[in-house]
């Protein structure tokens, strides 16, 4: 149960609605920072980020290796772009 606490207190101080963005680097930059710290498979969050992402893309970050396989099952492969 300790990453269902970490995951609660990551979105208590994590306000998405009001975020400001200065431009759309700015943005971008926030968003693949917000991508590497949830896992595509099975949405935990981790602040640390994961070690394991998809190598064709690059955009897509797993916590295991079990996770990105369910993932790119699921339809990532589809979707995935080089």
């Amino acid at each position: 149960m300790k990453w269902a606490r970490k995951a609660m207190e990551y979105e208590a101080k994590t306000d998405y609605d009001t975020a400001v963005f200065k431009d759309a680097s700015d943005f971008i930059s926030t968003m693949n920072e917000r991508l590497k710290t949830r896992c595509a498979g099975c949405e935990f969050i981790d602040e640390d980020g994961f070690e394991f992402r998809c190598s064709r893309c690059k955009s897509a970050y797993y916590c295991s290796r079990k996770c990105q396989k369910k993932h790119w099952r699921s339809g990532h492969k589809f979707d995935c772009v080089t």
